[in-house]
């Protein structure tokens, strides 16, 4: 069903779950890096061709952050990754990277950035051209729970409006984590 997925069925049971049941060689994103804890493991457990980590390590409007904290993650990721050759860092809004890529170029992107419906929305929007057939995008946080921030998160209204308005993909399962829940949505050909 999935080209993304090995033989076995795609495990939701956490994210970890997720990275490991994913072929080796897969090309991929993680939009929303901060301090690239989640990066080292998809480095980790599915061993991608490309990883692409896009962060504009910037104060936004509803982010109660310093910019020193920002600035202290993008260091961070920085010296973890500069050096690993599968790893591209852009330092850039998830808006300004997608222009970086052409139509179907990744089999998965993992959307943890700007939370907001107007945030979720436009990456949907960005991506999921982006996305080749048969390819999957992972969700952060699909859950109605006002952000550590104070803004309402607005995940599951821009998943509903996409697939609404994106028949080329479907919601098919989302992670047990307790707390934050990962939706998991699907490209069909």
């Amino acid at each position: 069903m999935w080209d993304a997925v090995t033989v076995k069925s795609v495990d939701l049971t956490s994210r970890q779950g997720f990275l490991e049941s994913l072929r080796k060689g897969l090309v991929c994103a993680e939009l929303g890096v901060n301090y690239g804890r989640f990066s080292a493991m998809i480095l980790d457990l599915s061993s991608p061709k490309e990883l692409h980590l896009v962060d504009s390590w910037r104060v936004y409007p509803h982010c109660k952050r310093i910019q020193e904290t920002w600035d202290e993650a993008r260091y961070a990721v920085w010296r973890r990754f500069i050096d690993v050759p599968e790893v591209t860092i852009h330092t850039k809004t998830t808006h300004e990277a997608a222009e970086c890529f052409e139509e179907n170029h990744f089999d998965w992107i993992y959307i943890d950035a700007d939370h907001t419906e107007e945030g979720v929305t436009s990456d949907l929007k960005d991506y999921a051209k982006l996305v080749k057939p048969n390819g999957l995008i992972l969700l952060d946080d699909y859950i109605d729970k006002p952000h550590r921030d104070g803004y309402p998160r607005g995940v599951i209204a821009a998943v509903e409006s996409f697939l609404g308005r994106a028949p080329g993909y479907q919601m098919v399962g989302m992670t047990d984590e307790v707390g934050c829940p990962k939706c998991l949505l699907w490209r069909r050909e």
